[in-house]
């Protein structure tokens, strides 16, 4: 599976394919196979996907609407609390922030930017959707 540059929604289209009982999920990671494991999981358990390799399209997406947003913390051009802080203007998705990083200052640092729960990974699918599920339905 290939994710292409700019972003991938579910059934390769370049619209987003929600319905009203779907929850929309945009995933930022600059990890290819991060973005397409994740994909591939939270697909299979029901949501609509856009996954992004940079936070920077990512944030139109978040704008046009989503429920939820997974955003890795280390990204190319700004950082996952930035990435939050720039959409918060745009938007009312709850936030998950996914770091490498077991810093209490970096989740600090996250939640006080807005996430709703910072996950350290390496991490478990099962944990993350049950995060998602309290989030965003």
């Amino acid at each position: 599976m290939s994710i292409p540059p700019a972003s991938r929604t579910r059934r390769g289209s370049s619209q987003p394919q929600a319905s009203p009982a779907r929850r929309r999920i945009v995933v930022v990671d600059d990890e290819p196979r991060i973005l397409e494991i994740w994909d591939s999981i939270l697909t299979t358990s029901g949501y609509d996907v856009q996954c992004f390799p940079d936070p920077v399209p990512a944030l139109e997406a978040i704008a046009k609407g989503c429920d939820c947003v997974i955003t890795d913390y280390h990204l190319p051009t700004m950082t996952g609390v930035e990435l939050i802080r720039a959409a918060r203007s745009l938007s009312k998705a709850k936030f998950l922030v996914m770091t490498g990083n077991a810093s209490d200052a970096v989740a600090q640092e996250a939640l006080a930017a807005g996430a709703c729960c910072v996950v350290h990974k390496p991490t478990s699918p099962p944990m993350v959707l049950q995060k998602l599920a309290g989030l965003c339905g």
